[in-house]
């Protein structure tokens, strides 16, 4: 992952340019820690990384959603930052991908 994360920081991508990240990460060096170490911000990402991932598979038909008071909620919540296509103001294919 920090191989990747150099690479980034190095080649870009065909999207943007190598500078883009330099100029707008103020650290260009890849921070990990282990899960014990219970950083508020790694929990977060726990805690909304499978429900965004079922919602880009159950979109694409590949599993039946599960739905729950706090999931829906988180849901609705992560699809208003969605990156959508200009004219359309669709998801899919733009902040919606499956890889």
């Amino acid at each position: 992952m920090k191989m990747a994360f150099a690479d980034l920081l190095a080649r870009g991508t065909q999207f943007r340019s190598p500078g883009f990240f330099t100029d707008v990460l103020d650290n260009h060096e890849l921070k990990t820690a282990k899960k014990d170490t219970n950083i508020a911000g790694l929990q977060v990402a726990d805690i909304i990384a499978y429900p965004s991932k079922e919602d880009v598979l159950a979109e694409l038909g590949r599993i039946q959603i599960f739905s729950g008071k706090f999931v829906d909620e988180l849901r609705k919540a992560m699809r208003k930052h969605y990156n959508r296509q200009a004219y359309n103001g669709r998801i899919r294919g733009y902040g919606m991908v499956l890889l």
